[in-house]
């Protein structure tokens, strides 16, 4: 089956899909903080109001994935990666908002989209490419959002001088009308991957009959393990035809270890990340006196940093064939170059941790969002709730993160504790790496099975 996968090109028209369109997402998110000044004058509202443009966003990806799980083993994953697909487009009503509220509101919805779309991209990636090929993927995948986010701090200013903001943000909005459309017509699941699953539910009713007609005890006692490790790599965990195929439910994948392990893992380099976006350039501008947009810079380069990081990181793991070690060593960078960036006064070291915070921010994320594609007897049914469950947990802490900070930061008079907790708290990623499986296929490759048992030895061990 992996090589059947393989073979098929148009993979990789659905990849590009994707990631244009979780791409043009993040291009309308952050499109709006350039003109901040543009709509307060246009709605008369205050500065805590405007805060509600992007913590709604944040808000509506806390509860969207859990549902978006649900949702993708009901009507199937196009589907729902066209409701998402359709939701982000409200980002084309927007500036067309009679009031606030309804700016809002349209905000709202297109923050549901960019969730929905963005839990789906792990079960789609599983259906669509061999084992070999998926971290690789994952690598691009979780730049989509950041390669947007450049994109658009580069290019809204200039824009909006030309249009305006209003028709700014339509642009914006059109390319992701654009791709709801293209994936409507060239969008798919991948055919061998239902036909497969369609089959493995026949032979799984056949052999119960038969097995129900001779009686067990010809064929003598089974072990009622399933070893799903030798798997195809392109089906790498679907349910094999020893057994009815069933519909996955949350309560499966909450029972797994490793779903609250990957959790914990994302939501803390994710909470420092939308915290020090938020306050840390305010923080040098307090106590070192810099202009906004030099103390902008600092966090401009380390989410500069991170996609070229992301993308060799993604070509590292495929090829050495591990993810533990990257977790790990990403969780430990990623707590010194923060107290770097925090406790830092001279600009040479303050650059060079931000360089160490890009690269610690974006080493992590194929690896660690590839595990649950490897874990034995996964299915993209497993992984779509596995990531509805990981964004919703990990969005709980990022959306809050900015206004804990915030909070210490009027409480104390000092950004230090706020910034300081969330920095501390990222090195969860390295104590939750600790504590996961290595899936990859270099540690696979050291063990075999002992002969008679269900227990696996090292290959070292062979005489």
């Amino acid at each position: 089956m992996s090589q059947e996968i393989a073979k098929r090109p148009y993979r990789f028209l659905v990849e590009a899909l994707l990631f244009l369109t979780y791409a043009a997402f993040g291009v309308s998110w952050i499109a709006v903080t350039p003109m901040v000044g543009d709509l307060q004058t246009e709605f008369n509202v205050g500065t805590a109001q405007l805060g509600l443009l992007n913590t709604l966003v944040a808000v509506a990806k806390v509860f969207a994935p859990i549902l978006t799980g649900l949702l993708a083993i009901r009507i199937g994953l196009k589907k729902s990666i066209l409701l998402g697909s359709l939701c982000i487009c409200f980002a084309a009503l927007a500036p067309f908002s009679p009031n606030f509220e309804t700016f809002l509101a349209s905000r709202f919805i297109f923050g549901i989209g960019g969730a929905m779309v963005v839990t789906l991209l792990g079960p789609m990636v599983m259906q669509w490419f061999p084992a070999g090929e998926r971290p690789l993927i994952n690598a691009f995948n979780n730049v989509a959002v950041n390669t947007g986010i450049t994109i658009t701090l580069f290019a809204t200013i200039p824009l909006a001088s030309l249009l305006g903001w209003r028709h700014t943000l339509l642009v914006y909005g059109l390319v992701s009308i654009a791709l709801m459309i293209a994936w409507a017509v060239l969008g798919r699941e991948n055919p061998l991957m239902l036909s497969a699953s369609a089959s493995a539910s026949a032979s799984a009713s056949a052999s119960a009959s038969a097995s129900a007609s001779a009686g067990e005890g010809l064929s003598g006692p089974r072990s009622g393990r399933d070893d799903r490790r030798g798997s195809p790599a392109g089906t790498a965990g679907s349910k094999p035809a020893s057994g009815p195929a069933k519909t996955v439910t949350y309560r499966e994948v909450w029972a797994m270890k490793e779903t609250w392990l990957i959790a914990l893992a994302f939501a803390g380099p994710l909470a420092l990340y939308l915290a020090f976006n938020t306050w840390l350039p305010r923080h040098y501008m307090e106590t070192m006196g810099l202009s906004k947009s030099a103390a902008s810079q600092y966090t401009g380069l380390f989410n500069l940093i991170g996609i070229p990081t992301a993308i060799v990181t993604g070509i590292l793991t495929q090829k050495l064939g591990v993810r533990r070690p990257f977790i790990i060593g990403a969780g430990f960078l990623m707590v010194v170059s923060a107290f770097g960036m925090l406790l830092s006064t001279h600009p040479a070291l303050i650059m060079l941790s931000a360089v160490g915070l890009g690269v610690a921010l974006f080493t992590y994320v194929s690896p660690l969002f590839t595990i649950p594609m490897e874990l034995p007897g996964t299915t993209p049914q497993h992984v779509s709730l596995m990531m509805g469950t990981v964004f919703s947990i990990a969005y709980i802490f990022s959306s809050l993160s900015p206004v804990f900070a915030g909070f210490l930061r009027d409480l104390t008079g000092s950004w230090l504790p706020g910034l300081g907790t969330w920095a501390a708290f990222s090195l969860v990623l390295a104590a939750a790496g600790m504590f996961l499986p290595e899936t990859g296929p270099a540690a696979k490759a050291s063990f075999r099975p002992a002969a008679g048992t269900g227990r696996s030895i090292p290959v070292s061990s062979r005489t």
